[in-house]
């Protein structure tokens, strides 16, 4: 029987957030792999004297977060960054070497003010996989064999540079798939309960929320309550945000929640009756295709109601506002939640379930890990390294 790639490997994870309770692929990625790997784990350094640790933040998985500090002062990375990116290179290249520390696989998640690129890093393997899409992303490799990405407007950017890229959507981290399987085996599906209970789940100041539409939601269905999970801290200089807080809090139907850990929220939000997803695209950070969400609200196999999102634009598991036709979801929402019999059939709910479950971070690593089976049948190619950005 043939031995799984990712099995027993070395594996760096580089990330531009650090390690915390808010999970997000990062995170997520770097447990997933730490199942049946070890996994650094390494964020932006600190600006003391210098100095490092390493930290396992999770018994049963074999994890490590590498915190460090550089001696220069953080405005360093702004004014004079190649300097930053070189103090941070000989940095990590002496503390490797100190603890002896060898990588069969690098994944840049991003670290667009660490690295230039990631060839120089010590490992067989080096991967690019941008989450995020920025106006400003640089359409290169990075040093990297193989780039992946969650958006399909990131891969169509370096397909139309004549790079690949391939596409792997978003995970349904471990939480939430053991609450999806819980259901099954439990047979605990969703029943109507006596008052309809909506949840959405995220920072409520993002500036790809599109406030005005959730807010004609949430005025136009009082007999609804609804459930805000996450951030609530917001820039006390916007009016917008100003007012919005206002409106959340004096709301007779909101309930505000703040940051609850993934364990918790996954058991809260299988308590729903429905979920919502509300944000507007600016076509340059946000395209209106996906949503890290979707998997987690599905998990439960209660119904999503969502503006538009481009790759689930022709999926029947969830309702949507048409492309840029936010002004339809209020309609939208109200009917499907004088519906839910309907839109919560048993059917449904497992069709949900099923397809959440088959895009746990355990099975998209089971794809990262055929791709790279692929290009690895033309050795040379994961031999040849992209020296030009390390200048």
């Amino acid at each position: 029987m043939e031995l799984s790639y990712f099995s027993g490997r070395n594996i760096l994870i580089l990330s531009p957030q650090p390690w915390n309770n808010l999970f997000i692929s990062k995170h997520n990625y770097a447990r997933a792999f730490a199942v049946h790997n070890k996994v650094i784990y390494v964020g932006a350094p600190g600006h003391n004297k210098g100095g490092f640790k390493f930290t396992k933040p999770e018994k049963d998985i074999n994890l490590q977060i590498l915190e460090y500090n550089i001696p220069l002062p953080e405005k360093i990375k702004f004014h004079w960054n190649r300097v930053y990116q070189l103090f941070i290179k000989f940095t990590l290249k002496r503390i490797f070497k100190k603890e002896g520390i060898d990588f069969d696989v690098c994944i840049d998640f991003g670290c667009y003010q660490q690295y230039r690129s990631i060839h120089w890093i010590p490992a067989k393997t080096h991967i690019f996989f941008p989450v995020d899409d920025h106006y400003f992303l640089r359409i290169q490799d990075r040093g990297a064999n193989l780039i992946f990405s969650v958006s399909e407007n990131i891969c169509k950017k370096f397909s139309n540079s004549g790079k690949q890229c391939h596409f792997i959507n978003h995970g349904l981290n471990r939480e939430f798939e053991e609450n999806a399987l819980r259901i099954l085996n439990e047979n605990d599906f969703w029943k109507r309960s006596n008052k309809a209970t909506v949840g959405y789940s995220g920072n409520l100041f993002i500036p790809f929320l599109d406030i005005p539409v959730l807010k004609k939601i949430v005025s136009d269905n009082p007999w609804v309550e609804f459930h805000f999970f996450g951030d609530t801290r917001f820039d006390e200089k916007n009016k917008e945000h100003i007012e919005w807080d206002y409106f959340l809090r004096n709301a007779s139907n909101v309930v505000l929640h703040g940051f609850v850990h993934p364990k918790d929220l996954a058991q809260s939000l299988s308590s729903m009756d429905a979920f919502l997803l509300c944000y507007k695209p600016d076509y340059k950070n946000y395209h209106a295709e996906n949503s890290h969400k979707v998997f987690e609200y599905l998990s439960t196999g209660k119904v999503l109601i969502t503006t538009y999102l481009s790759i689930y634009s022709s999926n029947p598991l969830m309702l949507m506002s048409g492309k840029n036709k936010n002004e339809e979801l209020p309609a939208i929402f109200t009917n499907t939640i004088e519906s839910l019999e309907r839109y919560n059939s048993l059917a449904l709910q497992k069709k949900r379930i099923a397809l959440s479950l088959d895009n746990t971070y355990s099975r998209q690593i089971k794809r990262i890990e055929y791709l790279i089976k692929d290009v690895t049948k033309n050795s040379s190619y994961l031999e040849k390294s992209s020296r030009n950005n390390d200048k």
